[in-house]
């Protein structure tokens, strides 16, 4: 039964999303002047497990952006393998993407699911420090994340086809 609910729901917003003739054209990366996250270190969710505020000196250019890096290590580990450290939804708000919404994510609101890093708008009632509402995102990923995915390849490839 699950599964024929998350099947309908991505056939909506599929066919909701597809007959619109405004899209909003996300950059592959959620950006302020040209830098990534916000200057957060990627690579410090992972190995710190906490928000890092970037050096501007340590920094990588890659998908037209800069990367801001808290340490060299941090830097040649993701200029090694970016796609490792890479967050999801080009670190837009993935809660929103499932809910239709392209909103700017707050670094500091984040999570690791399955080796993907997620990052969350303060809007999107995901807070880091309530794991009750965390854990209850998570425990509907299943429908949710479908839903975002859908969304991310519908403006993607609307931006692709214009190009």
């Amino acid at each position: 039964m699950l599964q024929i609910i998350k099947i309908s729901l991505v056939m909506i917003l599929f066919f909701t999303l597809s007959g619109c003739s405004t899209m909003e054209h996300p950059a592959p990366v959620m950006s302020v002047n040209e830098v990534a996250i916000d200057g957060y270190d990627v690579v410090a969710y992972f190995k710190e497990h906490k928000a890092v505020k970037g050096n501007k000196s340590i920094q990588y250019h890659y998908k037209n952006v800069n990367w801001y890096f808290s340490s060299q290590e941090n830097r040649d580990a993701f200029e090694a393998s970016p796609q490792n450290y890479f967050p999801a939804f080009g670190g837009f708000c993935a809660y929103a993407l499932a809910d239709e919404k392209l909103i700017n994510s707050d670094p500091e609101l984040w999570h690791i699911h399955n080796g993907t890093l997620f990052l969350f708008s303060k809007g999107s009632g995901f807070l880091e420090t309530d794991d009750k509402n965390k854990e209850e995102w998570f425990r509907q990923i299943s429908l949710r994340l479908p839903l975002a995915q859908a969304y991310w390849s519908l403006i993607n490839k609307a931006t692709k086809e214009e190009e």
